[in-house]
């Protein structure tokens, strides 16, 4: 029946344009996800590149070494005053001196008297009243944590003038009253050996420590090794000298370390507290952080390395390493590597200036 032809090409029609829709939405999507695809790709690459950080490779050193804080014990000899007084001294904190020579004068209402040193050595203004208590011979029997409370709480006291006013290093005090009996000024040995007894917190640093072990020690400044050049000049060799551990008692605190130092390599002065380091190995060399370095299948070091803003993997060879620092061979100064290397692939692309 003709009625019946057109309602269905009416409805075949339908079908094919329902399906042509279908296959026009399709190709869209298809279309859509390509376009994505695209600039997805670049853009995940992207943030990928912004998420690495990086170190450059530099020249240094790396130090093992234990800050330790402590005391300096050495002979000394205290010269008190006789009456009460003033004390106007002649040679400046830290001078050494001939046994005879003139220190300084007392003043007292007799009059005027000249003050000599009772023997060879530095002078020192700086009187702890600890001089018979913290010798060399007592050394190994000293409570530290006792003496640096002592020390703390006292420390405006430990000088020559009667009111305690402090002594500045390399200084002599200023002219003062004096009773009977206060220290004028004492006279260190510095050519006998000088204790350092000292206190290491870090219970793994101190484990690594053992009497008759040589180790060097960093002084803080004003206490380097020192010599008299032909022309008189005091010049600094090194910062740096060289100790025997004497003995290792464990404390609650880690351990108390008794150093023992030749006698003239450092300059001596009153002073009794100290800060030291003391440097258990150094290394020299080409430095990175460790998180830098990451191992291959094989088990080698290796690490990410920027080159024409892509990654490349790098061997590299360990030379040592302390705490988060290592020195390595294989890479030049200046080298850019990747410090999370994780989230680093080779030839990843990388933003870096």
């Amino acid at each position: 029946m003709p009625g019946g032809n057109r309602t269905d090409h009416k409805a075949i029609h339908k079908k094919r344009k329902v399906q042509r829709n279908r296959t026009l939405d399709l190709l869209a999507f298809l279309l859509l996800i390509i376009l994505g695809t695209m600039f997805f790709i670049p853009l995940k690459e992207f943030f990928a590149a912004k998420m690495l950080n990086y170190a450059t490779v530099t020249d240094g050193i790396l130090e093992d070494k234990i800050t330790a804080e402590g005391i300096i014990i050495y002979d000394a000899k205290v010269v008190q005053a006789s009456a009460s007084g003033e004390f106007v001294p002649v040679v400046p904190e830290g001078e050494r001196v001939a046994e005879g020579a003139l220190v300084g004068y007392f003043v007292t209402a007799a009059g005027k008297k000249p003050m000599y040193a009772s023997a060879s050595g530095a002078v020192s203004y700086q009187i702890d009243g600890l001089e018979a208590v913290l010798t060399p011979v007592q050394a190994d029997g000293i409570d530290l944590n006792k003496i640096l409370t002592l020390l703390d709480g006292d420390e405006h006291q430990i000088a020559t003038p009667d009111e305690g006013q402090p002594v500045k290093d390399g200084q002599a005090p200023e002219e003062s009253v004096l009773g009977a009996g206060k220290g004028l000024f004492k006279i260190v040995d510095n050519l006998s050996d000088v204790y350092f007894l000292v206190q290491v917190k870090d219970a793994d640093k101190a484990a690594a420590l053992e009497p008759e072990q040589r180790i060097r020690i960093r002084l803080p400044e004003g206490q380097q090794q020192k010599e008299t050049s032909s022309i008189g000049a005091v010049e600094v060799i090194d910062s740096r000298i060289t100790a025997t551990v004497a003995s290792v008692t464990q404390t609650s605190n880690g351990a108390q370390v008794l150093l023992k130092i030749k006698r003239n390599d450092i300059v001596l002065s009153g002073a009794r507290k100290i800060t030291i380091d003391m440097l258990l190995d150094t290394i020299k060399g080409n430095i990175l952080p460790n998180k830098a370095i990451f191992y291959n299948e094989a088990g080698k070091p290796c690490v990410y390395v920027v080159k024409k803003s892509r990654l490349a993997i790098a061997g590299v060879e360990v030379m040592g390493t302390i705490d988060d620092m290592s020195v390595i061979e294989g890479l030049s100064i200046g080298t850019a590597v990747v410090t999370n290397p994780s989230l680093a692939k080779a030839q990843q692309k990388v933003y870096f200036k």
